[in-house]
């Protein structure tokens, strides 16, 4: 599925916590990739525009920017590929140190970076960026708490806080520098950035309302840019498919049903499918309603369902059920509990689902209640519509009620509702940030602890872990927050989500997949993951 704007910003900027040391992790892709000659066609790409137009908006700090915006122009200092457990991926930076307390954190920038206008990044123009978010009260680049910020030479940055920060590490690597000579004395609210400077590999070339055209920099600091012009077209509705058939679209993030029928195997040599696994769909009880607020009857509830079936709605075979701790049984397996991890529940137990309600002092009959879900996801309705059906043939009744996006908000905030689905990503180098968002009571209300679950032991582990930057030390934590998880199942882990992916191999070679996943991707997810894949491309042999 593609990533709603919320999930696309929590996937970008949600904290994680992080070793104490450095670290130098992966090296990005190769700069030996080599470039695809001067009569190269353009690659078009459905980045999944919303609306009939684009509007020229091209600020880091405004959340009304358009989506062609980050990573194809400016870049992050670095990111985690939660593909591969939190892997470090380099980017602006090649490193960072903290200190020993987790208060002070040192970052060492890669001295090749420079400016589309030929001009070289250095440290004060990550110092300038931090401070003008901060003097803006930004939440979109830079937007988090600090102390100090200084630049102590051109290649090092210090940040210093107040308490510590390891969590912080994902925001931080989040940062997308700017010039303070294109953003100095503009008001971030108002100032749309039309002609953009940036760091990263293209430069913006034609602009229209319905179309984006990028050309790749000769003087891009990484490497030599194999993908010389990319066209990002507003797309709209179901009009991916016959574009990507036709092989006019070479790369997509359309979320298409039954996509390997109805594209895959019309040119199995060519056409591909990945929807490479960033979080977690669960079914969220609110446990301040009866009979939610027993953990027998969420058990029996989470036994009755048959998740294999609900993870193939619409595309058969690119979802499976995930464990019962929340967690991913293949990308975050090095997170789970060695006893945990055979708690992946594929098909319904109805028998221990009755013994479980026989424990609360209720048959299926006595459970009823309304399935929330927003009105314009016909995808999830149609979803909700089997979990309905499957507990309706346990015996409980079940009512899907789509409502506007609006008003299914505010019922979520003030906990007027008894179930709704919805899905968690997984971000940065631990769990940390998962389970802070669907656990912690300071997010009951918020996104995402929507079952509204209050336990004064999970929100100690949750602030234990945010304070040290010993990886033994959390995972320790982390596996006590899967035995709660287990034993009182607060909310119901279902399925995996993915991140859509179509793309065709007629021209370019080198995609991510599953036997490479070297980053999400998605043309529309967070930098660096969307030039990732397109800088370790390679033309095919013809």
């Amino acid at each position: 599925m593609r990533l709603s704007r919320a999930l696309t910003a929590a996937l970008v900027l949600s904290l994680a916590a992080c070793s104490s040391g450095g670290k130098t992790g992966g090296t990005g892709p190769s700069s030996s990739t080599g470039n695809a000659g001067t009569a190269q066609k353009p690659m078009v790409i459905d980045v999944g525009f919303s609306g009939t137009t684009i509007t020229r908006n091209f600020s880091p700090f405004n959340i009304q920017a358009t989506q062609g915006m980050n990573g194809y122009i400016y870049e992050n200092l670095w990111t985690f590929n939660i593909l591969k457990g939190g892997e470090f991926v380099p980017w602006l930076a090649t490193k960072y140190d903290w200190s020993g307390d987790g208060k002070k954190i040192t970052i060492h920038l890669d001295p090749r970076a420079n400016w589309s206008d030929g001009t070289k990044l250095t440290s004060k123009d990550v110092v300038f960026t931090m401070q003008y978010a901060k003097d803006h009260k930004s939440q979109t680049n830079a937007g988090f708490e600090w102390t100090s910020v200084s630049a102590p030479d051109d290649q090092t940055v210090e940040i210093t806080f107040d308490a510590p920060a390891f969590t912080r590490i994902d925001q931080i690597g989040a940062i997308r520098p700017v010039q303070e000579k294109v953003f100095k004395d503009k008001n971030p609210d108002e100032f749309t950035n039309p002609d953009p400077v940036g760091t990263g590999p293209y430069k913006l070339t034609q602009f229209t309302p319905q179309q984006l055209t990028f050309t790749a920099r000769d003087d891009y600091w990484k490497q030599p840019v194999p993908v010389k012009t990319l066209k990002m077209p507003i797309i709209g509705g179901t009009g991916a498919l016959p574009r990507l058939l036709s092989g006019e679209i070479a790369w997509s993030g359309g979320s298409i049903p039954n996509v390997m029928k109805s594209y895959v195997e019309k040119d199995a040599q060519n056409n591909h499918a990945w929807y490479p696994t960033y979080g977690a769909l669960v079914l969220h009880l609110n446990v301040e309603k009866k009979p939610f607020d027993n953990v027998h009857v969420r058990k029996a509830i989470s036994l009755a369902l048959n998740r294999q079936e609900i993870a193939d709605a619409g595309n058969p075979g690119l979802f499976h059920p995930i464990n019962l701790t929340g967690l991913d049984q293949d990308t975050q397996k090095d997170w789970i509990a060695p006893e945990y991890a055979g708690q992946v529940q594929k098909a319904a137990d109805p028998e221990a689902a009755k013994q479980e309600l026989a424990k609360a002092g209720l048959k299926p009959q006595d459970v009823s209640f309304d399935l929330l879900e927003n009105a314009e996801w016909q995808d999830a309705i149609q979803r909700d519509k089997i979990i309905a059906q499957q507990l309706g043939d346990f015996g409980m009744k079940v009512t899907v009620r789509p409502l506007p996006g609006a008003q299914l908000t505010t019922m979520k905030q003030k906990g007027d509702f008894t179930a709704i689905t919805g899905g968690t990503v997984y971000s940065g180098q631990t769990p940390y940030t998962f389970y802070r968002s669907i656990l912690a009571s300071e997010k009951i209300g918020t996104e995402y602890n929507w079952s509204r679950i209050k336990n004064a032991e999970v929100d100690d582990l949750i602030k234990k872990m945010a304070s040290t930057g010993d990886q033994a030390q959390i995972k320790q934590y982390v596996y006590q927050i899967e035995k709660f998880m287990i034993d009182q199942l607060p909310l119901i882990p279902i399925a995996n989500i993915g991140a859509s992916t179509e793309y065709s191999t007629k021209e370019w070679t080198g995609w991510p997949d599953a036997g490479n996943p070297y980053t999400i991707s998605a043309p529309w997810s967070g930098p660096p993951d969307n030039v990732y894949t397109l800088l370790s491309l390679k033309p095919a042999t013809q």
